[in-house]
């Protein structure tokens, strides 16, 4: 107990220090903040998952951006717990058919995001790193339970690092669904 003694007294001196008793956000997060509480926007956990997707697909296509040229192709892959996952693969305008490759797992919760929400993102990424980025666009939660999303992550994963399959498959699946590249 006498090791513990200063270890508590640094403890509950932390916890009750000003400085930690209220978050700072550097400013422009601040403000960014108190522009959505004073525009009364609901707080997404607040949200139903449809209503938290619609807020979120909306603040995203409220701001328009330049985006760096990417080549798009949007593909189902005959893979994962429920036999396909649909995937898009940004490829900058510098790099041929064998690059590296990057597999990118977009965030918010499992529940919202998609393709056109990270779009900026995934073109950012491919532009800035030179490689291929294959977007996993997993089914999201609540409507498919866990592990769904999670395990058609990693058999995107597992299928991209055998380079050889992911180009056959890949190749033959847009001849055989007629999906075309998209330049955009």
């Amino acid at each position: 107990m006498k090791r513990l003694a200063p270890s508590i007294a640094l403890a509950t001196a932390l916890a009750a220090s000003p400085a930690l008793a209220a978050p700072v956000l550097e400013p422009t997060t601040q403000h960014f903040l108190d522009g959505l509480a004073a525009a009364h926007v609901p707080a997404i956990p607040s949200l139903s998952p449809h209503d938290a997707r619609a807020l979120l697909d909306s603040a995203q296509g409220s701001v328009k951006v330049s985006a760096p040229f990417a080549r798009i192709t949007d593909r189902v892959l005959p893979i994962g717990p429920t036999g396909s996952t649909r995937v898009r693969v940004y490829r900058p305008a510098n790099v041929t058919n064998h690059g590296p490759a990057i597999v990118y797992y977009h965030g918010a919760g499992w529940v919202m995001g998609g393709p056109a929400s990270h779009d900026r993102l995934a073109r950012d990424l491919a532009a800035g790193s030179g490689a291929v980025v294959i977007f996993v666009d997993y089914e999201r939660s609540p409507e498919t339970r866990y592990p769904t999303a999670i395990e058609q992550d990693y058999a995107v994963l597992t299928y991209v690092a055998q380079p050889h399959l992911f180009r056959a498959r890949t190749r033959a699946s847009e001849q055989a669904l007629s999906m075309p590249t998209c330049n955009r």
